[in-house]
């Protein structure tokens, strides 16, 4: 063995020997574990068990001392930014909404519970060093996504390794430099280092929102690099030591400039807030207790000389070789904004509403009282995009500043880089669902009276010239969407040719208009008498004038009764007034003194409207004359009006006074729900559904840069029957739609998901409630529960269960404690000592995501094999596939895997009825289990496990019962009803496999 002279002498002299020698010591210098600073003990006492003994002796531990004798020479004395840091870490950690506390309910992933602040309490008790390269970590963790920060860390680490070797022979050397320079760090212990430091991030956020959110809106109005550095390593470790000196000059009271944006890229991930002077505004006082008032920040909002024009808030260019195994170095550009941030359920609402108005063609003042919200339909996503709409307008008179301005950045980004999340806006329906649609909108009206003033309204925009005999309306009393339906021999249908005038003027009305394809004719219309054209406000030259008028759709039909006809002229200018005054007037005077009417027989043809409901007509000479001056230009033209669209402010019009039919409006929806636009808002109100039970869950700002409707989760849920009102996800779509939003990118196939029962990313656990509650509770098996913290490995996590678990085999002289006591019909817990966790076995499988994958060196999701471990005080009697179980389980008495989790029978005082239940008892005696040994070694007859009030037990023993194919049922006590019934339908066959929990 090398002796301790010759190393000594080569560390003096700097001889290259030393890579060789340091090779033969049987020393890890990682192992050693240090005092932590005293500012770090609240976070550390705020640990689980499990994330404790992993950072003080664990993997993290080692990685953390590794990284920070290896940059421990290049890294500056900063003792007041590690005093302020850990003083806030610790205080973010005593949150009880940033890092809750295990509780019972969190059942087997008690030991995964809060907060992960494992790399921080391993570089606390690694020394100054590591802290300061955790704090590394987190600037990389938020400006990258996993796999790019990974592949930075490993080409750092390289490069500071080489940096090392190449040490001038004539410079003393310290030992630990040298054995840093020949440590291994493996890449998965870097992705583990990466993913505790990114799930940290999202709980300070969360802890420190207020704060956050004021520091990200002013980044988000600045374009600032990071630094110009091409070099990889070189421009890091400049970001870096920038960010800690200047931050260390801040806490000791000294203001700061900004030259590059290293520091407010470390501000918005250390979450130490000084007050921040921005040139042309008013100061931003963020108030932070733990920054000294002296230590304020002046920034401007001009963008800087080397800033990209295109880029908003702070931003890095890096290149990174070791990304991909074959290829080029992967350049990207990244930046942190208020668009970077993750999204809650309704911020994503938010979005959706300005990408939608993007598509619309619609700006922010069209949300004035966010009429929106006044269609009343049962269709859920219309609710919902009227209470973003009333959220983002009650943003403007809110009187809070930070709060406006973040809805105005969530619907700018809707409009701009999220357009064509719900829809490509080059194929975006009409505006408003259609409803300003005269065809469309028409038949929502519920009364006569609305539809007939509406036409009336617009009929003078559209031919203020026209005579009064020249335009006329069309309408069926009474007859809605819903009725409109006429009888097959009622009907006549003349279908436009697109060579014919009638389609030549519809398609020369402009504005995207089409034409209309059918106008049904002698449809048998009522005649209006003369009092009810009174009550409209509806002037009439004559009685007489019907006789002049035939059936607007078919002139040459002259053998329909003039009854009906239901024939209405517009005289409603000043002129057509005193035009019907007039024929008044010569009414009055004698019969051979009165002038008939100058109105010649002719044909009308269908303008606007619904012609089953309510429509206008006019004559062709007068069509002939609105699609010229349609044609010409606006300046050459009358002021009349072009397109076929009904106002919005008729729209809100009819809305606000009730005058649109629910049923109606309902029906109309369902007809459009095969497109794409549609699906996109069912989805949308599907994701509400699901993140309305995970209140503290977020969502990736990527998930609006691609349209939603293409979403894998979301075509399997409507299959074939693309109806806007389907029933909710499945556990699989569920989990799957959860996925995609977690990651933002990630769209996987519903049938990876079949076995899964949790997801782990980032700072969440998304676990199937059946696992996190009583078997007797009433839990929708699709129902997905949101747990803060995570498994630590890095990406996201599939965990499912394994094929074959099993359960122990008791030894031969178990006999001794089996003790086989009838039952006396009294509850008890005799499970106390019963403990379910989650454990891993080293099996997982990297998920295939696509070809944009393909070629990278970290894994994005996994599928990960995760068993439930019953134990008995510390002993391991079992590991659970407790859904598979469950699945399998039926209530039919001849099942194989017969399960009742809850019974509806109410529990009788008949004493015979009890007598009766009893005198069976005695012909199958029930025998009480108190033991896990009495439950694997299970009695000849029924059986009653004894766990009242212990959900943990009471689902191990039923998922275990069901599993070996006993008949289990699930309550609070014995049901002697579900026990007769069992026994007069299946026999004692079936009487012997009884299994009560209770």
């Amino acid at each position: 063995m090398t002796s301790i002279g010759k190393l000594t002498a080569t560390v003096l002299s700097g001889s290259q020997e030393l890579v060789a020698t340091l090779g033969l010591l049987n020393f890890d210098f990682s192992l050693v574990k240090l005092e932590a600073p005293s500012q770090f003990r609240g976070l550390g006492a705020a640990l689980t068990p499990t994330r404790r003994e992993i950072a003080e002796a664990g993997s993290t531990h080692v990685t953390a001392r590794k990284l920070g004798a290896l940059f421990e020479d290049i890294i500056p004395h900063t003792p007041y930014l590690i005093d302020a840091y850990g003083t806030r870490v610790s205080e973010i950690a005593s949150s009880a909404t940033a890092n809750p506390r295990a509780t019972l309910s969190d059942g087997i992933f008690a030991d995964y519970t809060g907060a992960d602040g494992t790399s921080i309490w391993a570089a606390a008790t690694s020394g100054s060093s590591a802290i300061s390269v955790h704090l590394l970590g987190c600037m990389l963790a938020r400006m990258f996504s996993v796999g790019e920060a990974i592949s930075i860390w490993v080409e750092i680490v390289e490069a500071r390794k080489k940096e090392m070797a190449l040490l001038s022979t004539d410079e003393p050397i310290k030992l630990a430099h040298m054995l840093a320079a020949q440590v291994v760090i493996e890449r998965n212990q870097l992705a583990e280092w990466d993913n505790s430091a990114r799930a940290w991030l999202r709980r300070a956020d969360e802890a420190k929102n207020k704060e956050q959110t004021r520091l990200m809106l002013i980044l988000n109005n600045l374009s600032i690099a990071v630094n110009a550095k091409i070099n990889t390593y070189a421009s890091v470790i400049s970001a870096w030591t920038t960010a800690l000196n200047m931050m260390e000059e801040l806490l000791s009271g000294k203001p700061q400039g900004i030259q590059d944006g290293s520091l407010l890229l470390a501000l918005s991930c250390w979450h130490l807030y000084p007050d921040l002077i921005v040139l042309g505004h008013k100061t931003a006082f963020q108030n932070d207790q733990l920054v000294p008032t002296e230590g304020k920040l002046t920034l401007g909002l001009e963008r800087s000389a080397n800033s990209d024009k295109d880029q908003s808030g702070v931003y890095w260019v890096m290149s990174l070789a070791h990304m991909r195994y074959y290829g080029p170095p992967v350049h990207l550009q990244r930046s942190i904004a208020t668009t970077s941030s993750r999204l809650s359920a309704d911020q994503l609402m938010q979005v959706a509403l300005g990408s939608i108005l993007r598509g619309w063609g619609f700006k922010k003042r069209h949300l004035t009282n966010a009429w929106v919200e006044r269609l009343k339909t049962e269709s859920n996503w219309v609710r919902s995009l009227g209470q973003a709409a009333n959220s983002f307008t009650s943003s403007m008179t809110a009187g809070n500043d930070i709060y406006h301005e973040l809805h105005r950045k969530l619907f700018a980004l809707g409009h701009g880089r999220g357009s064509a999340f719900v829809e490509d806006p080059k194929s975006f329906p009409p505006p408003v669902f259609g409803i300003p649609d005269f065809q469309n909108f028409i038949p929502l009206l519920e009364r006569d009276e609305d539809r007939v003033s509406l036409l009336r309204k617009y009929a003078v925009r559209f031919f203020p010239d026209a005579k009064p005999w020249e335009v006329i309306i069309r309408y069926r009393p009474d007859l809605g969407r819903e009725s409109k339906k006429v009888p097959a021999e009622e009907t006549t249908t003349v279908t436009n040719d697109r060579t014919s005038q009638n389609q030549e003027v519809e398609q020369n009305q402009g504005d995207g208009v089409g034409a209309e394809t059918s106008a049904p004719a002698n449809q048998n219309l009522p005649k209006l008498s003369l009092n009810d054209s009174e009550e409209l406000g509806i002037r009439w030259g004559s009685s007489h004038s019907w006789e002049s008028f035939v059936d607007p759709i078919k002139a040459e039909d002259q053998s329909t009764e003039r009854s009906s006809r239901l024939l209405v002229d517009l005289g409603t200018s000043e002129k057509k007034s005193q035009q019907a005054r007039a024929t008044k007037d010569e009414n009055s005077k004698p019969n051979d003194e009165k002038a008939q009417p100058a109105i010649p027989s002719t044909s009308f043809e269908y303008f606007l409207g619904d012609p089953q409901v309510a429509a206008l007509y006019v004559t062709s000479e007068v069509l002939a004359s609105y699609q010229m001056e349609a044609r010409a230009p606006y300046w050459a033209s009358k002021k009349i009006q072009r397109k076929k669209k009904i106002d919005l402010d008729d729209v809100k019009t009819a809305l606000y006074k009730g005058g649109i039919s629910a049923q109606s409006l309902d029906s109309f929806l369902r007809d459009q729900s095969p497109q794409p636009f549609y699906q996109s808002l069912r989805a949308l109100a599907l994701i509400q559904d699901v993140y309305q039970s995970l209140p503290s869950a977020t969502i990736n700002t990527e998930v609006v840069l691609r349209p939603l409707h293409n979403a894998k989760w979301l075509k399997d849920h409507f299959g074939v029957d693309r109806t806007l009102f389907s029933k909710s996800l499945s556990r699989q779509q569920t989990f799957a739609c959860i996925t995609m939003l977690e990651t933002g990118t990630l769209d996987l196939p519903i049938s990876i998901f079949q076995n899964v029962f949790a997801i782990s990313s980032g700072d969440s656990l998304y676990v199937a409630a059946s696992l996190l509650g009583d078997p007797g509770e009433a839990i929708q098996p699709s129902e997905v529960r949101h747990v803060i913290g995570n498994i630590g490995r890095p990406g996201i996590n599939l965990i499912v269960p394994p094929t074959e678990p099993q359960v122990l085999q008791l030894p031969a002289d178990s006999w001794r404690v089996i003790n086989r006591a009838p039952y006396d019909g009294t509850t008890s817990n005799c499970f106390s000592d019963t403990s379910l966790h989650l454990r891993f076995s080293d099996w997982s499988i990297a998920i295939d995501v696509g070809t944009s994958s393909q070629g990278r060196r970290d894994v994005e999701a996994s599928l990960v094999e995760g068993f439930i471990q019953v134990n008995d005080n510390g002993r391991w009697i079992a590991d659970l596939d407790i859904l598979s179980a469950f699945k399998r389980g039926c209530s039919q008495f001849d099942h194989d895997y017969y399960y009742k989790p809850r019974c509806e029978h109410e529990k009788s005082p008949n004493k015979e009825y009890n007598m009766g239940a009893r005198d069976l008892c005695d012909m199958y005696p029930m025998t009480a289990i108190e033991s896990w040994e009495e439950f694997l070694e299970r009695p000849e007859g029924p059986a009653v496990v004894r766990a009242s009030k212990n959900w943990l037990a009471r689902i191990a023993t039923a998922a275990l019962g069901v599993q070996r194919h006993d008949r289990v049922l699930v309550g609070e006590e014995v049901c002697w009803e579900c026990f007769l019934d069992l026994a007069n339908v299946g026999g004692a066959d079936i009487v012997d496999k009884i299994l009560f929990i209770n």
